[in-house]
């Protein structure tokens, strides 16, 4: 018999980024979202639901890193685009958005879905 840790509490955290909130606080860089320390990120996925404006581009990362998840991510077409890095977040860390320039359209906005699994384990027997 085998004895197999699993993690069996998943997150799925959806955040929607608009751009008039930019546009509002007259920022390029913008914190959208909390990463608790020990947590396994698996996956995040960010939809351009409405563009931003021509030419604007983003890019998704920590303080330190501000490209780790999406670099020069095309925020003027309808798309998805997923992530590659997965990762176990070494401690609490803000998502940080930033963007290339000032957005030209209010009514852009993203639908950013973060995929990640608790510390909290158990062992299935097999």
């Amino acid at each position: 018999m085998i004895k197999q840790k699993t993690l069996m509490s998943s997150i799925l955290i959806p955040i929607v980024v608009e751009a008039s909130k930019f546009i509002d606080e007259n920022t390029l860089s913008m914190s959208i979202a909390a990463l608790p320390k020990d947590y396994v990120l698996l996956s995040l996925n960010t939809e351009v639901a409405s563009a931003f404006g021509t030419g604007i581009t983003g890019k998704l990362g920590v303080k330190g890193e501000e490209a780790k998840f999406g670099d020069a991510m095309d925020l003027n077409t309808k798309a998805n685009i997923q992530s590659a890095t997965q990762t176990t977040l070494n401690s609490k860390q803000e998502l940080i958005l930033t963007l290339s320039a000032a957005p030209s359209a209010r009514e852009g906005k993203l639908h950013i879905r973060i995929f990640m699994f608790a510390p909290s384990a158990t062992y299935i027997e097999i």
